[in-house]
């Protein structure tokens, strides 16, 4: 599959998600090749625009945030104030033009604002329509509001998260949304699907507690059969030994292991020099190795305090045990697992303004500079290239946004769900707006 050739061309998705679910929803979308157009309020930025200490090489500003960069790298933006009349009128006209809508507010915002789903449906009878809230659009609790810790307690995940005896533990804040998201992403394929079946668009309430309680199976369904409601049990497994992540010497360095087999426990007992372990009737079983848990955890953090994680890895694999460090960001770029994709990191650095200023590159460990195409453009020769470049780039987005969208052309060859898209697309630029007057949308 080709840049040229992806199966969403043609599919034209207006983004109302902020954060993090949505937004990765649709970065799904766009890599898929969707043209997602993000609405954008300038009164109520983006959280991760505003977390203005994470910009790039530490310099803070709204278009330099790593997390919003890394979420919304396949898709236009476009401000508008959508409490005013005509930022309202361009909202719908955009949705009148596209496929999907897709929005992650609280329950009952986009109704408010006069962009609820018969309101679009009205406008766009063949709309899809994915609305993604804490709880649901219905029910008692439907007003309720929160982030990804909130999600995961209406989940009941903490209640089996943590360590024996202790209390409720989540799994930080950001690890129901990539889940949220993709569920999202794959709701609004199948729901193309069954419009390019039907011809009908369909609206679709997805409860992201509801999403994160599939990750939890076996604890419903020990309760619901045996009423039985399991422990916490931290690191451990109820059906192997020893299992844990151990403290390795160097700061906040660690490895975890697992012994999955009587032949890796016997490997296990070679590699730490204790090879009684191995003819030892207590150790001999799972559940043995179970019931003294506390004191070959002990044994085995002695041992790897005094060795790296990689050492310690590299030792236990040689054994039959499986074992792999717990990684820093730093470590999972550098090390030498990762360059299978044979894939070189680029990325374009961005002035304040927002403008490319620079691309540069990055080889993996092990990987070619030509392993991949450039996907930025070149460095300009000369100060002089920039500007020339710059002002070119400054009027095609005055051109782009004084356009007004055309409707779509239904005699031409489109994607695998749409007609395809006129060759002059929609495009919106900040700056653009501000010099031609249409701040009064905002």
């Amino acid at each position: 599959m080709t840049m040229n050739n992806r199966p969403l061309e043609g599919v034209r998705v207006a983004d109302f998600g902020w954060i993090l679910a949505g937004p990765y929803a649709t970065a799904w979308l766009g890599s898929l090749g969707a043209e997602v157009i993000r609405i954008e309020s300038q009164s109520r930025l983006d959280f991760h625009r505003q977390n203005l200490g994470a910009g790039a090489d530490g310099v803070p500003g709204i278009n330099r945030g790593a997390v919003f960069n890394s979420l919304n790298f396949s898709r236009k933006s476009v401000r508008l104030n959508l409490a005013t009349p005509r930022g309202l009128e361009l909202a719908k006209e955009l949705v009148r033009q596209s496929d999907i809508v897709m929005e992650n507010y609280a329950a009952g915002v986009m109704e408010k604002m006069g962009l609820g789903y018969e309101a679009l449906k009205a406008i766009n009878p063949r709309i899809v329509m994915i609305a993604t809230s804490p709880l649901g659009q219905t029910g008692p609790d439907r007003a309720a509001t929160g982030w990804g810790p909130n999600v995961q307690a209406y989940a009941g995940l903490p209640h089996l998260t943590g360590y024996e005896g202790g209390p409720p533990s989540g799994l930080g804040g950001l690890y129901p949304d990539f889940m949220i998201g993709t569920v999202m992403a794959f709701t609004a394929l199948s729901a193309l699907h069954a419009r390019n079946r039907t011809g009908e668009g369909q609206y679709v309430d997805l409860s992201m507690a509801a999403i994160v309680s599939t990750m939890i199976p076996e604890g419903l369904m020990e309760f619901a059969m045996n009423g039985r409601e399991p422990p916490r049990p931290g690191n451990r497994s109820p059906r192997r030994a020893p299992r844990g992540v151990y403290r390795c010497a160097g700061d906040d360095k660690w490895v975890a292991i697992e012994v999955e087999s009587d032949a890796a426990w016997r490997g296990l007992a070679e590699a730490l020099g204790k090879p009684g372990w191995a003819g030892d009737e207590r150790y001999a079983s799972a559940e043995g190795r179970r019931a003294a848990h506390d004191e070959i955890d002990a044994a085995i953090t002695a041992w790897t305090r005094e060795r790296s994680h990689y050492d310690v890895m590299r030792a236990l694999q040689a054994a039959g045990v499986a074992a792999a460090p717990c990684l820093d960001p730093h470590e999972l770029l550098d090390d030498e697992a990762w360059p299978s994709a044979a894939s070189t990191w680029r990325w374009t650095e961005r002035g304040p303004d927002g403008r490319s200023a620079r691309a540069r590159s990055r080889a993996c460990p092990g990987a070619t500079a030509t392993s991949r195409p450039a996907t930025t453009a070149p460095r300009p020769s000369s100060a002089s290239t920039a500007r020339r470049s710059a002002a070119a780039s400054s009027a095609s987005a005055r051109r782009n946004t004084s356009a007004s969208w055309r409707k779509r052309s239904s005699g031409s060859a489109g994607g695998l769900y749409g007609a395809a898209r006129p060759a002059r697309a929609v495009r919106f630029a900040d700056a653009a707006l501000s010099r031609r007057g249409a701040r009064r949308a905002l």
